[in-house]
Parts: C-alpha cells; structure tokens; sequence
C-alpha cells in the first residue's frame, strides 16, 4: 500500500463528504459563503489519507475512515 494512492482514493470522498456537511445557506449568508469558498481551495487532503492508511493497515476499510478523517481536515481548516 502506498500514502500516494490512499491520497487519490480518499480526497474524492472527504471532498464529497464536505460538500454534504457545509451548508450552502445560513445566517448570515456572507458567513456560509466564505466557508464554501475556503474549501474550493482544494488541498492534498493529507490527514484524512493518514487516517484512512492506518486503519486499513489495522484491517479496516478506508469508508469507515470517511466522517473521523472529515472532521480532522475540517478543524485543521478552521485552526
């Protein structure tokens, strides 16, 4: 297994992922708008890869990885 192939398979599914979670309408739009556009800006998505690699080297499947790896690449965003 190798970290540049768990990155190609993962950042699909977090991107994905993000898309669902962030809503794109709220109080105050201008709020909602502004995180939307930050995370058009893309990345490598690296953390969630980590994740997803070190589950599947424990046996699991890189699909129970999807929320956990989400959340770090999220807070890691907003920090």
């Amino acid at each position: 297994m190798d970290i540049k192939q768990e990155i190609t398979k993962i950042k699909p599914l977090i991107d994905a992922y993000i898309e669902k979670i962030v809503p794109p309408k709220g109080n105050p739009q201008i709020l909602y708008d502004g995180i939307r556009k930050y995370f058009e800006y893309g990345g490598k998505r690296i953390r969630p890869a980590l994740i997803a690699f070190a589950c599947e080297l424990l046996g699991g499947k890189t699909e129970d990885t999807i929320t956990a790896g989400t959340a770090v690449e999220v807070l890691h965003r907003f920090f």
